[in-house]
């Protein structure tokens, strides 16, 4: 009988370990292994992806992606191990920090590693190395398996190509705002400025309008600080926030 009752606290406790973790205390220092997809000017799905020291793993889905939220599963130690052969094996610390590129229709694509020792982020869209193309096809494939654990849902709006209901009209989204860039301006290298802020395009709002979309991260700037910067900065005309609006009958 006291074999029996130890044998069940010993799964309880192996089940507990293995699954549950409480999410608020994860740290952004205990990375180890991230890939951040930005927006394009088609359906692109946006994401953040981050892997943690314990094999913890994270999946926020930002735009255009089936899970929309945050999400968290564990990784196996096996899968994580064989990841971090795969960034030692391309030299993923002797490559170039950044891939600039003209083409900003095509998604910002940001991976990061970290090996204990030393960390790196390699930024790029186009003429990137093939080996990391394909570390970053098997990143994708791991963060689109099946088994996440949704931790925090987020509400979609027609900014991101979806309904937003009659309340949230003209409500500001706090990280977005729409920006005029000055004339002869080159947007890729505006844009590497504010990386620290993890400032990303999501579209060009019209055709033949010079007026574009852009989120920033908020735990790193706040939406007040970051408009007092760009406001300053010579090489826009102009800085709003974004509020969504609805098609009015015509």
């Amino acid at each position: 009988m006291i074999f029996r009752i130890l044998t069940i606290i010993i799964l309880i406790s192996a089940l507990s370990c293995s699954g549950v973790k409480d999410f608020s205390k994860l740290k952004e220092k205990d990375i180890v292994i991230s890939l951040k997809k930005g927006a394009c000017y088609g359906k692109c799905a946006v994401y953040n992806f981050s892997i943690y020291e314990d094999g913890f793993a994270v999946y926020e889905g930002l735009l255009n992606t089936e899970k929309y939220g945050v999400y968290s599963k564990l990784i196996n130690k096996e899968v994580l191990l064989d990841l971090r052969k795969d960034f030692d094996a391309i030299g993923f610390f002797e490559l170039p920090s950044e891939y600039p590129s003209e083409i900003l229709d095509l998604p910002l694509i940001k991976m990061f590693h970290h090996n204990g020792k030393i960390s790196k982020t390699i930024s790029g869209r186009t003429d990137r190395p093939k080996k990391l193309v394909q570390l970053q096809i098997k990143l994708e494939k791991l963060a689109n398996e099946s088994g996440w654990k949704l931790e925090k849902a987020y509400t979609k709006d027609e900014t991101n190509g979806n309904q937003t209901s009659d309340n949230e009209i003209g409500k500001e989204i706090e990280n977005q705002l729409i920006i005029e860039p000055a004339e002869n301006i080159s947007l890729t290298n505006w844009f590497q400025r504010y990386q620290r802020y993890d400032l990303q395009l999501i579209k060009k709002l019209a055709p033949g309008l010079d007026f574009w979309l852009v989120s920033f991260n908020l735990k790193l700037i706040s939406q007040k600080e970051m408009l007092k910067l760009l406001k300053s900065d010579r090489d826009l005309k102009s800085v709003e926030v974004n509020r969504p609006i609805t098609n009015r009958d015509r």
